[in-house]
């Protein structure tokens, strides 16, 4: 017996060795261009503040997977019938690193990514032999669909584990170490026991550039693949009557994951703190705030009114989610700014989405973006307003450029305007069309939301006056009631002649040629049965 434990010892040794110089090596020189192409900024369960590589999986994958087909073309023996398995299993393997070097680099979308976890691991499943069956009392279709359920949750739980450094390797080290042992012990299939040698040898060779602080990360070209074939590494030692160690060798790692991702489930992340965790720490925002409690520790201004300042610092709570509650220096605002230019994964939130009326606000609304199609290139940002406040920011980032303006009082739209004008590219200001005439009839009525109330009507010769009423919060916070011309602009677009006020839109059709909307930024309806004359 220890002759045959030396014998096998002289194959799995050298396995385990040229492993380990091989990922060591491949890391030297993929390094620097995973620092290059595959950033990667902290997140909340990340052990690390600043952005780090990932990718680094690609040469923990790369030396396992040359490294035992090499010693397999060797000693082609070790095999002993299961070559279709092998086969199936090092192309499901290979699938999943491509799909995962994908999203390293450009994110895919999570439906890809789980439909193509399935399909590996559904071919390594079906790739089993047909007479296996790890508990003869389970019924076989019933074992093999938990088989595959399992495989899928192990996959992604060595995945979500990635962003903490050595974790993975601390688990994938001693189980894939113990699949050794026991193949020297003869308790395993001599693929299997390769495999495990192969693979314990290349996380060594990447655990250097993992260790505390880490330099670079596995990423999804290297969880996910990993995740594939320690799942087969345990199934094949379950296969072998040892069930009770193929649960026992991940069960922290597994009790870990599994407990963390409940947790989340059953209690819900509630708004501030998904802010906490996946915006303000990630990025570095230390003087954000999602509430007044958070605020006050901070030198927060209050907004001012008529010279004087408000009684209220922030709008309804139910508003929070909406922005109404957040805040924060420009200099945190311009790092979430910068993180939507450096992040390719966030493009996706400037693709329109909505395409706006005439109002002066842009063309289309993206995903929490307000976008501007301009002479010079696309622009985009968001406004906005509470009481007694105002806050711009724009991104040009054609430009690389990023600009946000704060104000708590006075007439901020000359200041805003000039400072955004000397920056970033604006929208020419809207001037009166002398030719344009507003459509009296469609426009004339009286128009309601929660916050106004607003009477649009004919004056002589065909003019149209509008008077706007604040209600509710807006008249609390101090907004002033008003009344001016509207001129003739653009289409259903028409400008309010007293200065500071935007364009407004007639939109929609009451069913009787006439405006369902007001839209001044907020879709006020038309009150029903009315029309001023």
């Amino acid at each position: 017996m220890i002759e045959q434990a030396i014998e096998r010892l002289w194959v799995l040794g050298p396995t385990a060795l040229v492993g380990f110089a091989l990922s060591f090596a491949l890391m030297l020189l993929l390094r620097p261009w995973l620092a290059r192409y595959a950033m990667v900024r902290p997140n909340p369960r990340s052990s690390h503040h600043q952005p780090t590589p990932q990718g680094g999986g690609i040469a923990v994958v790369i030396a396992t997977l040359v490294v035992a087909w090499g010693a397999l073309v060797l000693s082609p023996v070790l095999l002993r019938g299961q070559s279709g398995q092998f086969l199936t299993v090092i192309s499901a393997t290979v699938l999943l690193a491509v799909i995962g070097a994908i999203d390293d680099i450009r994110s895919l979308p999570a439906a890809a990514r789980l439909a193509m976890q399935c399909i590996a691991v559904g071919a390594v499943i079906t790739a089993l032999p047909n007479e296996l069956q790890i508990l003869p009392q389970v019924p076989w279709p019933f074992e093999r669909g938990c088989l595959f359920l399992a495989g899928v949750w192990f996959v992604n739980l060595v995945n979500f584990m990635d962003g903490i450094d050595w974790m993975t390797v601390a688990e994938v080290v001693p189980v894939t170490g113990a699949i050794v042992l026991l193949g020297l012990a003869g308790a395993v299939e001599p693929l299997p026991a390769l495999l495990a040698a192969a693979l314990v040898g290349a996380m060594i060779g990447f655990a250097p550039f993992n260790r505390p602080v880490a330099q670079v990360f596995l990423g999804d070209v290297g969880s996910l693949p990993i995740g594939l074939l320690l799942g087969w590494l345990l199934m094949e030692l379950a296969a072998m009557g040892h069930v009770a160690a193929a649960m026992i060798l991940p069960l922290y790692y597994l009790a870990d994951a599994t407990i963390t991702l409940a947790g989340r489930v059953v209690r819900g992340e509630p708004f501030d703190r998904c802010m906490r965790d996946r915006l303000f720490t990630p990025l570095g925002m230390a003087h954000a705030s999602s509430d007044p409690y958070e605020a006050i520790l901070h030198r927060a201004a209050v907004g001012h009114l008529g010279g004087r300042p408000v009684r209220v610092w922030a709008m309804a709570r139910s508003n929070a989610p909406a922005g109404s509650m957040l805040a924060m220096t420009p200099r945190d605002l311009l790092a979430f700014a910068r993180a939507h230019l450096a992040d390719e994964g966030l493009r996706a939130m400037r693709e329109p989405q909505v395409v706006l009326p005439d109002i002066g606000w842009g063309t289309a609304w993206g995903l929490g973006w307000e976008l501007y199609d301009l002479p010079g290139g696309p622009v985009f940002g968001h406004d906005g307003n509470t009481i007694g406040q105002s806050a711009v920011l724009r991104v040009d980032p054609g430009r690389d450029v990023c600009v946000a303006v704060f104000t708590n009082g006075g007439d901020r739209r000359p200041l805003m305007k000039e400072i955004l004008g000397r920056v970033v590219e604006s929208p020419a200001e809207p001037v009166p069309d002398p030719v344009a005439r507003p459509d009296v009839r469609r426009c004339a009525g009286v128009y309601l939301s929660s916050t106004s109330r607003t009477t649009v009507s004919a004056g002589e010769q065909g003019r149209l006056w509008l008077e706007h009423v604040p209600l509710g919060l807006a008249a609390e916070a101090g907004d002033e009631p008003y009344r001016t011309e509207l001129l003739g602009w653009r289409g259903d677009s028409v400008l309010p002649a007293k200065p500071g006020h935007r364009p407004i839109a007639f939109l929609g059709d009451d069913g009787e040629g006439r405006a369902r909307y007001l839209h001044t930024g907020r879709a006020d309806v038309r009150e029903a049965g009315r029309a001023e004359p």
